[in-house]
């Protein structure tokens, strides 16, 4: 037995009544095991060593976690600043092979980082087909000495859409001009159309994180949700059993569902991505609506409340690092204890 574990009964910490003490996470035939009682299956199935050491709290907190994965549930996740919560969420996410994307929520968080926003956008292509167009155009114009040159390249090299569309909509301009330029004409008058004025630039709906991992499968954690605003509530209809989203920010209204039969437009309708999973966090579970709260599987992280709690965190922390077995030892008693006294000590009791 090492020091280590000779610590951990010396001190206390392997008297846990919680079985979860001796229990083990691996990778057995492209699964993540918890023991021998829950699997999931991984999506990458890459040569992963499982090196992380989990505090009691943490291994109970994926336990319930692995049942919520299984299950397809939207998972809650709470607990003081400190415990773990993204770490185990982004732990998870690296041993299964997922992508994890992040809405990190603070007061400046917008329902646009949530749904997606409309933004302006320029269309550079068609922009630049116009000027390449336009300057062959005025080659041709120049070789035959069209009369209205001048004006012409006005209009061309400052770009003013509108008044190009204003020359080009005149036929009175194109009189006894060879026909291969006619054409040419009506060929430019054509890549005009929905370029002027402010039609040259388009609105674009930018799809948040959330959506796109919806579409392909993606891990999302929204994280610390009590800064999140009123808006969220739009998302309960995703954290239901049978989960749907409508995105009426997009014209046309996108649609989002899980049940095939729903299906009735290819272009607006999707899919949700069978490895789509849904995380959520929150160091103030008083700040949570019950409406949230009762639609997701609730994991509360326990806190740490005595000094053997955060030395055990930092010894499995700093074990199969180098460091000598006793070193690790009066680390994990003196840091512990430190943190255990600044805890105790601070007007804000959620913080380490």
């Amino acid at each position: 037995m090492s020091e280590v574990e000779n610590f951990k009964i010396e001190s206390g910490l392997n008297k846990i009544s919680n079985s979860l003490n001796d229990l083990k996470l691996k990778i057995d035939n492209r699964h993540l095991c918890f023991d021998n009682f829950l699997k999931y299956e991984l999506i990458n199935t890459k040569n992963y060593e499982i090196k992380t050491q989990f505090t009691i709290p943490q291994k109970e907190a994926i336990m319930k976690i692995m049942i919520g994965l299984l299950a397809q549930r939207p998972i809650l996740l709470t607990g003081d600043i400190g415990t773990g919560k993204t770490f185990i969420i982004e732990q998870l996410a690296d041993i299964i092979g997922a992508k994890l994307k992040v809405i990190q929520f603070n007061s400046e968080t917008t329902s646009s980082d949530i749904i997606g926003r409309l933004e302006l956008t320029i269309d550079i292509k068609k922009i630049n087909d116009l000027k390449k167009s336009l300057k062959e155009f005025k080659q041709k114009l120049i070789k035959i000495k069209y009369s209205k040159i001048t004006k012409f390249i006005v209009i061309t090299e400052c770009l003013d859409i509108s008044k190009i569309r204003e020359f080009f909509d005149d036929t009175n301009n194109f009189i006894n001009i060879p026909d291969d330029l006619y054409v040419d004409a009506n060929e430019i008058l054509n890549q005009l159309k929905g370029l002027d004025g402010l039609k040259k630039t388009h609105f674009n709906f930018n799809l948040s994180v959330l959506i796109k991992a919806m579409k392909e499968g993606d891990w999302i954690l929204l994280d610390d949700i009590n800064f999140a605003p009123q808006e969220i509530e739009g998302l309960m209809s995703l954290l239901e059993e049978e989960p749907t989203l409508m995105i009426y920010e997009n014209d046309p209204v996108l649609f989002f569902t899980k049940d095939k039969t729903k299906i009735k437009n290819n272009e607006t309708d999707f899919l949700i991505h069978p490895n789509f999973r849904l995380f959520i966090t929150s160091s103030k579970e008083t700040n949570i609506s019950a409406a949230i709260k009762s639609r997701c599987l609730y994991i509360k992280i326990k806190p740490f409340n005595e000094p053997k709690d955060y030395a055990e965190l930092i010894s499995n922390c700093l074990i199969n690092t180098g460091i000598a077995d006793n070193n690790i030892i009066e680390i994990a008693k003196k840091v512990g204890y430190a943190f255990f006294k600044l805890k105790e000590k601070e007007e804000q009791p959620n913080y380490i």
